[in-house]
């Protein structure tokens, strides 16, 4: 059994606010819409997206489904964030952003929360830790809201002869004002793989330069590649 190796990528998308409360996990159905989509005439959201939610930002992903395009000129969005906002004054201007522009089929892996943990399943005490799994890219929970001082909604991307299998994290925490988004690269194979470090992101409008990072619709952030 070769040994498994892994590169493991962080990146954050911050907006800037404040004041604190817990974070949500939201899947949005007829149930959680009116409460937990955010705002704005640019919003992409649908049923069956995933929504993460402090007391500063809303931060909307798609559903890591075949198919899910976020309007007619905005493809493939599975698994993107699509909508990132301050969440007590709505202005989305994000189109897409793309960890691994769209070369990974991502499929939903789990839910998690840890500190404080709520659920909104009648009968559920209070926890320090939950992880809600899924099964063929599905839910097994009929839970609907997760709520905790950090949560997480987990996607992976089984491997192939062509590329390795993906990690794919998005984790809000408590007072943030950023979402952390981790992708993981394993090697499962006993052969040497380049995997080249870019994500991709479309706005409305131009974004702000960060240094090292690009800052127009449409250019990917770069990263330095590495064989696994």
């Amino acid at each position: 059994m070769p040994a498994r190796r892994s590169i493991c990528v962080i990146i954050t998308f911050i907006c800037i606010a404040s004041r604190a409360l817990a974070d949500d996990l939201a899947v949005l159905s007829e149930k959680t819409w009116d409460e937990f989509v955010p705002k704005g005439k640019e919003v992409d959201a649908i049923y069956g997206d995933f929504v993460l939610r402090n007391d500063k930002i809303v931060v909307v992903i798609a559903n890591p489904v075949a198919g899910r395009n976020a309007n007619m000129t905005v493809k493939d969005v599975r698994g993107a964030i699509i909508d990132l906002t301050l969440r007590h004054d709505s202005n989305d201007q994000l189109s897409a952003y793309y960890p691994g522009t769209r070369r990974f089929p991502y499929q939903l892996a789990a839910i998690a929360a840890e500190g404080n943990v709520a659920v909104d399943e009648p009968g559920t005490a209070q926890r320090n830790s939950a992880v809600f799994d899924a099964e063929d890219g599905k839910l097994t929970t009929n839970t609907h809201v997760l709520s905790g001082d950090t949560v997480q909604l987990r996607l992976m991307t089984p491997a192939a002869a062509d590329r390795p299998e993906v990690h794919l994290t998005y984790t809000l925490r408590k007072d943030s004002s950023a979402v952390e988004v981790r992708s993981e690269f394993r090697n499962t194979s006993d052969k040497s793989m380049q995997v080249a470090l870019v994500d991709d992101v479309r706005a409305d409008r131009q974004l702000p330069r960060i240094p090292g990072r690009a800052s127009r619709t449409g250019r990917p952030l770069r990263r330095t590649g590495g064989a696994l």
